[in-house]
């Protein structure tokens, strides 16, 4: 009996402590909410640079009459001319020659270099006959060249360029966000229609979190031709509020005390009340 009796009020002690009605409700926040006012993640860190393959002279690749090299710095790129046939030096858009190129071999019997201007510049040279070897430094707004140049009776080049890497992007500053406190969620807002009909994109709630306001749009509204604009309601009129659009959600930078949401005519007020 005795056994029974403690049983009994072991259980009755249980009980009463799973259904203690003055323990502090839980704060709930919307699903939704919660993903959007989770901050971004910070973007990838960008890739390391290519690393530049060893030896002394580029690697050209052939693009119908083009001999294409890739652009990297300290690299020697060879050149074929011809006899009577002229091979063209095409530079990238934009870059200019700042000088007169240096040859090795300066006899204009030997070798003839001549500049063309244009939106592309371009270096144009001929050789007086097969057998001929030099080299040539060609600087630019952009960067030098260096070239080694074989005249040969046949095979000649009749146009070399280059591709250049893609210019390095700073990485993108993201911005730091507030840590989301439970204890500045907030509901207190009104929201109503001054006057005609209600639209159908009127805000379900309006919360503030974390410094934030948060104005949810219903959730099955479907896609809009236009996003209703946000202006702030004060004594000196009304004025526009910039927002993002995060879900259905339209996030704003600062806390709202009124506030009007405008489309077609339609006008929809929130006004905080507390």
């Amino acid at each position: 009996m005795r056994r029974l009796l403690l049983t009994t009020l072991v259980l009755a002690a249980v009980g009463c402590a799973g259904t203690d009605e003055n323990a502090a409700a839980p704060t709930v926040i919307p699903p939704e909410l919660a993903t959007a006012i989770t901050p971004p993640a910070a973007d990838p860190p960008p890739p390391p640079p290519v690393m530049q393959r060893p030896g002394r002279t580029g690697v050209a690749k052939k693009m119908n009459a083009a001999t294409v090299y890739a652009y990297e710095p300290d690299r020697v790129y060879p050149v074929t001319v011809s006899p009577g046939r002229i091979t063209v030096l095409q530079l990238g858009a934009g870059e200019e020659i700042s000088r007169q190129p240096v040859i090795g071999d300066p006899d204009p019997s030997r070798w003839m270099v001549d500049l063309t201007r244009g939106a592309n510049d371009a270096v144009v040279v001929r050789s007086g006959k097969p057998g001929l070897a030099t080299n040539m430094l060609i600087t630019t707004t952009a960067g030098d060249y260096q070239v080694d140049i074989t005249s040969r009776a046949r095979g000649g080049m009749d146009r070399v360029r280059w591709t250049y890497p893609a210019p390095a992007m700073p990485a993108a500053k993201v911005r730091p966000q507030p840590a989301f406190d439970p204890n500045t969620f907030s509901r207190s807002f009104e929201i109503d229609v001054p006057s005609g009909d209600t639209p159908r994109w009127k805000p379900e709630y309006v919360i503030e979190a974390a410094g934030k306001t948060y104005i949810a749009f219903p959730p099955r509204l479907g896609p809009m031709a236009a996003s209703p604009a946000l202006f702030t309601v004060g004594e000196g009129g009304k004025t526009a509020i910039p927002f993002r659009i995060r879900n259905r959600f339209y996030e704003v930078d600062t806390p709202i005390t009124t506030a009007e949401l405008q489309l077609d005519g339609a006008t929809v007020r929130i006004r905080r009340t507390s």
